[in-house]
């Protein structure tokens, strides 16, 4: 019955804090715009709705987790408290990077004399909308990054809160990749036509977002996979399930995605020396797209077959590791 009520608080405070969250960032962007003022008084009445409704829905809730939290060590050191803390980290980080991303793409964007629309991310948005959006989550993150460490601190059954750790760590790492795959993928699909209609808008654009992608998401995907190798002094995470079970995913996609890539691109190749008549730039046209897909994922399969393969040969249980 404590686990149902303390589920109930947790999720209730996450949903209203969210509602809460976008409600200011919708209300600010309709005072700092201008058109917003003038045209648009439904916006900015969503906006007052969901903060006037969601503050005070919140606010309750969030005061009794706290209060159950400081008299009961259970709920201090509770798997739903931890969760909590660290998908508000999540759900308020994630947005910070995809608004930086949504600048820079933009900006690369009109520096080239392309249209803004083609931006991957942010294509409808402004400065100020990802500014706005950037602050107010970085101050939400913040002041519960202050909580978590202070839990960090206070609480002494450990294990829980590492588990959830370690899931967060696992999903930026898994954010960051996804990111750089994806950027690396628009580069090379862009080289891969250089001739000799590469410099249309559209390819052009695709180099460009692609560009922003891997500018953005390589610093998180480094970033996260160095904090979770420093983490592996710690035997609880070195041994740890997780680790091998995303190491073996990332490995089993890497492969089935370049054997697939592989398998079109080879296709196309006997398609050519058997006699069928293709022109050149046909030919470049329908390779592009598996080259451009299986060679960043071909880097994936070897960088983490490889830490696979150490992984598996550091487990000393015989038929553990079997």
């Amino acid at each position: 019955m404590r686990t149902i009520r303390r589920l109930y608080f947790y999720a209730v405070a996450f949903i209203s804090l969210e509602v809460v969250l976008w409600g200011l960032i919708g209300l600010l962007r309709s005072i700092f715009v201008p058109a917003v003022i003038g045209g648009n008084a439904t916006r900015l009445a969503e906006a007052l709705a969901l903060i006037l409704v969601g503050m005070p829905v919140f606010g309750l809730h969030w005061w009794v987790a706290q209060r159950d939290a400081r008299r009961e060590m259970d709920e201090h050191a509770s798997g739903i408290r931890a969760f909590f803390l660290y998908a508000v980290l999540l759900s308020t980080l994630i947005p910070v990077i995809q608004s930086f991303l949504a600048v820079i793409n933009r900006l690369f964007l009109e520096a080239n004399q392309l249209s803004r629309l083609a931006a991957v991310v942010g294509s409808q948005q402004t400065w100020s909308d990802n500014l706005i959006a950037m602050l107010m989550n970085a101050l939400i993150a913040a002041y519960f990054v202050t909580v978590l460490r202070a839990d960090w601190k206070q609480i002494t059954l450990l294990e829980t809160f590492i588990n959830v750790r370690r899931i967060s760590r696992y999903l930026w790492v898994l954010y960051g990749l996804l990111l750089t795959v994806a950027g690396v993928q628009q580069i090379l699909h862009f080289i891969l036509q250089i001739p000799p209609s590469t410099f249309g808008s559209l390819l052009r654009a695709n180099f460009i977002n692609g560009l922003a992608m891997t500018l953005v998401g390589t610093p998180v995907w480094v970033w996260a996979w160095k904090t979770v190798q420093d983490s592996l002094n710690v035997p609880v995470d070195r041994e740890s399930l997780l680790r091998l079970g995303l190491l073996y995913a990332l490995s089993l996609g890497g492969v089935i995605t370049v054997r697939s890539a592989g398998g079109i691109v080879l296709y196309l190749v006997l398609r050519q020396v058997l006699g069928e008549q293709m022109p050149f730039q046909t030919f470049i046209q329908h390779v592009s797209a598996p080259l451009s897909i299986g060679i960043p994922l071909a880097g994936v399969w070897g960088y983490y077959g490889e830490w696979l393969t150490r992984s598996m040969g550091e487990v000393a249980d015989a038929p553990r590791r079997s």
